[in-house]
């Protein structure tokens, strides 16, 4: 690695693959102090920014303990020693690492001979069945799911997205996720490995001219459907770079509008990714795939196994709509619970989602098993519902439900727009014509920072406010 090739954008700080290491290296000497005796798990702190983050989680990983993202207000995990800047949100033990602390022990080092970036490179080489890092779910099911990644899930993960974005040292990696999630963590070391620049946002991204100009800087993007939305609604001219620049999303479906609008204004390449935090990607759709059909995901990877089986987990004739399961080479080995790993069963992961498989090997996702609403005995696919809305005239955003109340079913829509009531409801009937619907005008659909709509949290809020409008 050249010593002077940088390593981050830190805001507007360049910092060097020399200056990363050196402070890997001053890492490890502040996790032996602390942890004479060693240390299994270290939660980093929130407040903490991102290069510090990196400093001390590839520190961590020389040393062999597992890092774990924390979130803010994260009291389930009270008991987990945290380090980081002064956390007032974490009530359990924490350690002071801070840009002084790292100063400090940095000061104590020789000039040259510090190799903690190619110690940490080595550790995931070599990891294979160690944890490397606990990383949170969405929550979208209702509640965030603890998924153990192991060194050999990171390899794996990188030789797929080396294979699919040819990535390269003259690569310069923006992403949106937080280092929460499993896109943040993994796509600044995909760029460690090939000596990549990651452009960091600091301030949680909230500063709109610095994130315009990492932006313009960036060759590879990643970022989540909600997010992208956001940023089209700003611009009007194709953005500088936009020829050359690889875009990918995931998280949620990418809708064909906003699929060619990104590749008019934003990236010459833009695919839209399908997977999960606990196998990685499984298949990956471009622009042009998107806009031709929605549900089509694209082929499966040839590593991956995608089956497709009915409610007993038998498989289902070829080219039937069943429950979507799927196994990787590079699969989390199961949910982390307390200390211990409970596996999938029977080794496969079931992500909740129907579809079938094409004969050429193309996957087509029809919806979500919690998706399916039953209404007095009749089914209807919420998000085939909410599209079909959110197409109509003068509707932003729509949520549909089924809540029981006093032992009766009852459609709920809530939806984001500038009509009037009555206008609306006329709307909204258009499509929702089969069954009588009770309506919540709403100035925004709440989602999740990774863009989904948390279906069960929704519709006890919605169950919750039309009984108390039912009381009046």
């Amino acid at each position: 690695m050249g010593s002077n090739k940088v390593a981050f954008f830190d805001g507007d700080r360049e910092i060097s693959y020399e200056r990363f290491s050196r402070d890997i290296t001053a890492a490890q000497g502040f996790l032996k102090r602390e942890f004479p005796e060693g240390c299994e798990l270290l939660g980093l702190a929130a407040s903490m920014g991102p290069y510090l983050h990196w400093v001390l989680h590839a520190a961590c990983s020389i040393e062999r303990i597992t890092t774990l993202a924390m979130r803010p207000n994260q009291g389930i995990y009270n008991d987990i020693v945290v380090a980081g800047p002064i956390d007032l949100n974490h009530l359990g033990p924490s350690l002071v690492f801070d840009h002084k602390v790292l100063a400090e022990l940095r000061a104590t080092l020789p000039e040259q001979d510090n190799p903690g970036f190619d110690l940490f490179l080595e550790a995931l080489r070599t990891g294979e069945d160690t944890v490397n890092r606990i990383v949170l779910t969405s929550g979208s099911t209702g509640i965030s799911k603890a998924v153990p990644l192991t060194c050999k899930s990171v390899m794996g993960r990188f030789a797929v997205a080396e294979r699919l974005h040819k990535l390269s040292a003259e690569h310069k990696m923006l992403t949106t996720l937080g280092r929460d999630t499993v896109g943040g963590y993994y796509f600044p070391i995909e760029c460690f490995m090939v000596g990549a620049t990651v452009l960091n946002l600091r301030r949680g991204g909230q500063d709109r001219e610095q994130f315009a100009a990492m932006f313009r800087a960036s060759t590879l993007f990643y970022s989540v459907p909600a997010i992208v939305q956001g940023m089209l609604t700003l611009i009007s001219e194709p953005v500088q770079g936009a020829e050359t620049r690889v875009m990918a999303t995931m998280g949620s479906r990418l809708e064909p509008e906003t699929a060619d609008k990104c590749r008019a204004l934003l990236a010459a390449d833009v695919s839209s990714i399908y997977g999960s935090t606990e196998v990685g990607w499984v298949t990956r759709a471009s622009g042009e795939t998107v806009v031709a059909d929605p549900s089509n995901t694209g082929k499966v990877y040839d590593e991956a196994v995608v089956e497709i089986v009915d409610a007993e987990g038998q498989l289902v004739p070829a080219g039937d709509d069943g429950i979507i399961r799927i196994h990787t080479p590079w699969m989390s080995p199961g949910y982390w619970d307390d200390g211990l790993v409970q596996p999938f069963e029977g080794g496969w992961f079931y992500p909740g989602d129907t579809g079938r498989l094409t004969p050429d090997g193309d996957l087509l996702v029809s919806g979500r098993t919690d998706d399916r609403l039953n209404y007095n005995g009749e089914k209807f696919d919420a998000v085939g519902l909410e599209s079909q809305l959110k197409a109509l005239a003068g509707i932003d955003d729509a949520f549909v439900a089924v809540v029981n109340i006093a032992a009766r079913d009852r459609m709920v829509v809530m939806a984001c727009s500038s009509l009037d009531p009555e206008s609306l409801r006329t709307t909204l009937a258009s499509v929702v014509s089969r069954v009588p619907f009770d309506l919540l005008p709403a100035a925004r659909i709440p989602r999740n920072h990774m863009g989904k709509i948390e279906r069960k949290r929704l519709s006890e809020y919605c169950r919750q406010i039309l009984m108390q409008t039912l009381e009046q």
